[in-house]
């Protein structure tokens, strides 16, 4: 089976998902996060570690309306912990 996924494929709908949102967790699966939009999803390798807050996250932050514009409704940032 493909790793990983490519400009263009489908996220498999079921999958459970936690969104941390106003200092709350909340689940949902991807289909209701993503079905029908236009979505940028990356991955860092340890969510709120030092490198990863301070180098990898903020460049899609400042990004952030530049994606909109290119079409982006849905930005996503993954990790495993």
């Amino acid at each position: 089976p493909k790793m990983g996924l490519g400009v263009g494929d489908t996220l498999p709908g079921d999958l459970e998902l936690m969104v941390r949102e106003d200092s709350a967790n909340n689940t949902y699966t991807s289909e209701a996060l993503f079905k029908g939009k236009k979505s940028v999803i990356f991955a860092v390798p340890g969510a709120f570690t030092p490198t990863c807050s301070e180098k990898h996250l903020p460049s899609y932050v400042q990004l952030a309306e530049e994606l909109k514009a290119a079409g982006a409704d849905v930005i996503a940032c993954v990790s495993v912990n």
